[in-house]
């Protein structure tokens, strides 16, 4: 078979790129998660579990964070194949299943004892939207983690040596799987968790607390730079 040029790669390649993008953006979203769950709902056994919170933050919650900076690091638009798939690795991707995992697991934890409250107690509006937004964010992370396997299991597949160029067609079909297939909905299902713990956030009552303090030490911030800026800074704390 004649081997095309490496030309014929540029979209794929454009796709790659754009699957960086995208990770950042989902390791973001995780690490809000593990923040909304571990870090800030209190609960019934809000005391009992604050024995457990170091151990936590260092398995879970640190964890990813440092992922997110390592990949932040490489400066992933400029990353060839070989340095994704690399970075990308298998260690890699187990570690964000682990922590998705256990981030789902404390979701669903969350939503028992919701269900739980409105056996015991009458039910409102506030409550069913509390659960609806639990209910969605077990989704999410479910669908996320099995959309992120999936491009890792693409991305592995590729050649990297010059030798293994592959042809036009070939780089057609490949970019059409990743781009159509797997990232754009990957990408939705990223969008979706992002916004489901932004909303699950707004509703707590402890984080409007602190997001009204932030408030009065930046008045110059707007809403939504100012509600990123105060996430940010208690995910760093």
């Amino acid at each position: 078979m004649v081997l095309e040029a490496r030309d014929n790669a540029v979209d794929l390649d454009s796709g790659l790129k754009e699957y960086t993008v995208v990770l950042k953006r989902y390791l973001i979203a995780l690490v809000n998660t593990a923040y909304y769950v571990y870090f800030h709902l209190p609960d019934a056994q809000h005391q009992l579990k604050q024995s457990t919170l170091k151990e936590t933050r260092n398995e879970k919650f640190n964890h990813i964070s440092q992922l997110y900076e390592r990949l932040d690091n490489a400066n992933c638009g400029e990353l060839s194949r070989t340095e994704l798939k690399t970075l990308v690795s298998g260690l890699f991707v187990r570690g964000i299943w682990q922590c998705s995992n256990g981030v789902s697991d404390e979701v669903t934890k969350i939503l028992q004892s919701e269900q739980q409250k409105n056996k015991e107690e009458n039910d409102d509006k506030r409550a069913q939207a509390k659960r609806f937004v639990l209910e969605k964010l077990t989704i999410q992370l479910r669908n996320c983690i099995l959309g992120f396997v999936q491009i890792y299991h693409f991305i592995r597949k590729l050649p990297v040596q010059q030798q293994y160029q592959i042809s036009k067609l070939q780089s057609q079909i490949l970019e059409h799987e990743l781009n159509t297939d797997l990232l754009q909905p990957w990408a939705r299902q990223v969008g979706a968790l992002h916004s489901s713990v932004s909303t699950a956030l707004k509703a707590d009552t402890q984080f409007r607390e602190k997001l009204e303090q932030y408030r009065t030490l930046h008045p110059d911030l707007v809403e939504s730079p100012i509600f990123r800026a105060c996430l940010y800074s208690e995910v760093q704390t």
